[in-house]
């Protein structure tokens, strides 16, 4: 190999790794792929063309790329990464290549595996979060129509005998609907995988303002800093905090409740504390309805860690910490 022609090996392969930084579309891909057709083009002063595999992507990619003469007698030469066949490539050359042009096809290969594996990754990913929203969705639809359902059943028998408890009742079910089209707003905003910090401290905030109105005489107290976290993160957070509400409202007997959310040394802190009766934690966690338990198991599946503490007259206090979103 002469000095002039490994100069322009060096050139190329200098564009080519500009072009793989970093390789996450398939237009990039297309440009990189041009580039190699071009190479060795250049190199072997003839014809050359790349025909990607399309059935090995998802969508299937269709994608060929030629540059030079007419290629429909040239040599195949399959690219294989993984022992699966990712593209051929069409040239007038043997079976053997010489190194400079076996090292470009190398690159081509590496970089539709790279694509192929990203693409995997995206969908694995989009697949996770759709599995996270129906979960969430599940819960969420689980605590608000009922809540909805009993208070409309209360403002109908108070409808003859107390217009005024009534109206008061009809004013929690339009609000409860409400907190729950914002809920829903919130988790089907996770779709976009944006982080959802602000979110959480808002729809936390709402969560709140609807507990005093439906209790009034419960001290609601709250310190809430907005966290770098993720959807998934966020989402499980505000469903445990609805559901430790909930249990408050129905089975604590509790004058007061304070809710805390704070970042913490690369965690995000939810914690939630009640001065109601409490309970041996033991029974807390296996009676039916109080959904202690679940939490303990959404919260280890976002590799995260859950606290209970509750006895008899001394209430009970929830402590969820979940991995903190590396700032940009």
């Amino acid at each position: 190999m002469d000095t002039r022609t490994a100069e322009m090996i060096v050139a190329l392969l200098a564009r080519l790794e500009l072009s793989r930084q970093p390789l996450t579309d398939r237009a990039g891909l297309r440009t990189l792929l041009q580039h190699v057709a071009e190479g060795l083009a250049e190199l072997s002063g003839t014809g050359v063309a790349i025909t990607v595999a399309p059935e090995v992507f998802e969508p299937p990619l269709m994608l060929r790329l030629a540059v030079g003469e007419d290629l429909t007698t040239a040599h195949a030469h399959p690219l294989i990464y993984g022992g699966v066949v990712v593209a051929t490539a069409h040239l007038r050359y043997p079976d053997r290549l010489p190194v400079a042009e076996s090292l470009l096809l190398r690159v081509a290969t590496e970089a539709l595996a790279e694509l192929r594996a990203a693409e995997a990754s995206v969908r694995a990913a989009e697949e996770r979060t759709r599995r996270i929203l129906a979960a969430e969705l599940h819960d969420h639809v689980k605590q608000v129509l009922p809540a909805i359902r009993l208070l409309a059943e209360r403002a109908e028998r108070d409808l003859a005998r107390d217009p005024a408890s009534a109206a008061l009742l009809l004013r929690e079910i339009r609000e409860a609907a409400q907190q729950g089209l914002d809920d829903l707003a919130f988790l089907l905003g996770g779709m976009r995988g944006q982080r959802a910090g602000q979110d959480l401290l808002s729809a936390l905030e709402r969560l709140l303002t609807q507990v005093g109105r439906v209790s009034p005489q419960l001290a609601v107290t709250a310190e809430l800093v907005a966290p770098p976290l993720s959807w998934e993160c966020a989402a499980c957070m505000l469903g445990i905090a609805r559901s430790a509400l909930v249990n408050v409202l129905q089975h604590a007997g509790a004058g007061t409740v304070r809710v805390r959310l704070t970042p913490v040394d690369g965690e995000v802190l939810l914690e939630i504390s009640d001065d109601g009766i409490g309970a041996h934690l033991e029974a807390a966690l296996a009676a039916p309805g109080i959904g202690l338990e679940s939490v303990l198991e959404r919260v280890e599946s976002r590799g995260g860690r859950a606290e209970i503490s509750t006895a008899p007259g001394q209430g009970t206090t929830i402590r969820v910490w979940l991995p903190a979103e590396r700032e940009e």
